[in-house]
């Protein structure tokens, strides 16, 4: 365990050689994802009250399908471990923490398994730490909202979920990815470089390293916009990078003018950049301790942008939905009172709202 701590590996991820990462990308690419789309309750635009929107709930189907390509992310984004969350914990953390970890241990053993992914489990238990977009669902929203052999813009490239899910589909899409750490930028174009080995494709992707704010290159030639943006300092990706200050958060260091700078900025490059009728699509939700509602900021500035607020869905990503005795998948319900306007709307346990806008 010593020289697992003093060589900068963690044990508990999936280890791939380069033959296996590819096999990975190609399991990606050869799946056919199922997404269950379940009508919900209107919601009320806070913005234009006489405008109601849909809200649905988006499940895919099979939870194995839910998970495939996560570990091969994890492992090309070694990184990923070492970032915090708002209270300083990450799973680098955990790990070299020897109660933690016997603790971790212990209660995989009493559940039966002990395997590197459920001492993972275990160490990380309810812990809010930072952890990446699943690939296949990313792939399922992109078939979802971008034409066959469309162009996608992901402001905030990330850990790499959201680029596997888009260039493992079978509609030929074109990735471009903004992300201003300099390590994740690499390890984004390594994976693109090796999706493109499996794949056959060539000049599929870009990776630029700028904030999304400052991306003006696009001008109405992207057919769709998807990312899931920093919730201002909840997570710290870049705590020991050599470019920290340019994270979001530091660049701008309260609340507000971070929803005037990184916000609206983003958003106003988002409007510039979508094709008329391209869709751009937030996976954001409020936390109980901000005193400004980050939702209802950016459904803002996307209105003043000239973007129209179309749909409301909800990720609901934990299990397979039950089905009624027609064999329809039955609708859940998100356990608290219904919203009525998106300032009512909270994250509700693993359920996050994809806010969906339509350049006109």
């Amino acid at each position: 365990m010593e020289l697992y701590r003093e060589w900068g590996v963690m044990p508990l991820n999936r280890w791939f050689s380069w033959p296996g990462a590819a096999l990975e990308v190609l399991k990606c690419w050869d799946a056919e994802i199922e997404v269950f789309d379940g009508r919900d309750r209107l919601l009320t635009n806070i913005e234009q009250p006489e405008q109601v929107v849909e809200l649905q709930w988006i499940l895919p189907m099979r939870p194995k399908q839910y998970t495939l390509g996560q570990d091969l992310c994890t492992w090309m984004f070694p990184h990923l471990d070492q970032s915090r969350s708002k209270s300083g914990q990450s799973m680098r953390q955990f790990f070299d923490d020897d109660t933690k970890l016997k603790s971790a241990i212990e209660a995989a053993a009493k559940s039966g398994t002990v395997s590197p992914r459920s001492v993972r489990a275990k160490l990380k238990g309810g812990r809010a730490i930072p952890t990446n977009f699943p690939p296949m669902v990313a792939q399922a929203i992109f078939e979802r909202y971008t034409p066959v052999g469309g162009t996608i813009w992901d402001p905030c490239g990330g850990w790499g979920g959201r680029m596997l899910g888009a260039l493992t589909s079978r509609n030929d899409y074109t990735y471009i990815a903004t992300e201003v750490d300099t390590r994740t930028v690499d390890c984004l174009r390594e994976l693109g470089a090796l999706i493109e080995n499996v794949t056959g494709r060539d000049g599929s992707f870009r990776i630029v390293k700028s904030g999304s704010e400052d991306y003006s290159d696009r001008c109405g030639d992207v057919d769709c916009v998807f990312t899931s943006p920093p919730y201002y300092d909840a997570e710290d990706y870049g705590a020991d990078s050599d470019n920290a200050e340019e994270q979001s958060h530091n660049k701008y260091p309260t609340l507000q003018t971070w929803v005037d700078g990184f916000v609206q900025g983003t958003v106003r490059n988002i409007a510039k950049a979508l094709r008329p009728g391209g869709r751009a699509v937030i996976n954001i939700a409020d936390r109980t301790n901000n005193s400004i509602d980050i939702v209802d900021e950016w459904v803002r500035a996307s209105l003043s942008e000239g973007l129209v607020l179309e749909d409301v869905s909800v990720l609901s990503l934990t299990k397979r939905p039950s089905r009624d005795e027609g064999g329809k998948p039955k609708k859940r319900e998100p356990g608290r009172k219904s919203a009525q306007s998106l300032a009512d709307y909270k994250a509700v346990g693993s359920h996050e709202p994809l806010l969906v806008f339509r350049r006109p």
